[in-house]
């Protein structure tokens, strides 16, 4: 599974030389070109191991519902530190951007007939942080599958349609819950 990620991601990869590809690292636009460049590969890489008659690995499953219970488990802690420090703690976005490119891996192996992360997305799904933020969900998703569709289109152009179609609309809603839960912790 992982040496067939890489070869895809390198396809992918040189692709973006032959664009001339800005990376934008470090930026909202960069972590869309994360999240649909993940979902690609992970697509792809599962789609052509189901051709080729190959099995599931132990490590497909992508452990979506673990990895929300523990962002769940440490936002309280975070949003104590916010509140001494009076200002967002960068953990937060780290664990909202890896929850983000967790899930664009697993929806692509659930979009190519994964059934551990069919079931991994279904169970995550209806976790009580994502259905407070469906709508952001929702939105990655249709991103995703539209930048998949999309496979002509140059990258620069993926990045900027994830981001604003997907990203910037699940990013609303993070920081949305995040305000909520930090105006009820000054109180």
């Amino acid at each position: 599974m992982l040496a067939c990620h890489e070869m895809v991601e390198s396809s992918l990869g040189r692709r973006h030389d032959d664009e001339a590809h800005d990376f934008q690292d470090g930026t909202h636009i960069g972590l869309a070109h994360v999240l649909w460049s993940e979902y690609v590969v992970e697509r792809t890489r599962r789609t052509l191991a189901n051709e080729l008659g190959w099995g599931f690995s132990d490590i497909e499953n992508g452990f979506l519902v673990e990895q929300m219970g523990d962002l769940e488990a440490e936002i309280p802690q975070l949003v104590q530190w916010a509140v001494e420090h009076d200002e967002p703690p960068q953990r937060i976005f780290q664990l909202w951007f890896e929850m983000a490119r967790s899930y664009a891996m697993a929806l692509g192996r659930a979009d190519a007939g994964c059934p551990a992360d069919e079931d991994q997305v279904g169970r995550f799904r209806a976790l009580t942080l994502v259905v407070q933020t469906s709508a952001g969900w929702d939105a990655v998703d249709n991103s995703l599958r539209g930048a998949f569709g999309r496979a002509g289109d140059l990258a620069a152009v993926l990045d900027e349609s994830v981001y604003g179609d997907g990203w910037s609309v699940l990013y609303q809603q993070f920081t949305h819950d995040w305000n909520t839960r930090y105006e009820a912790a000054l109180d």
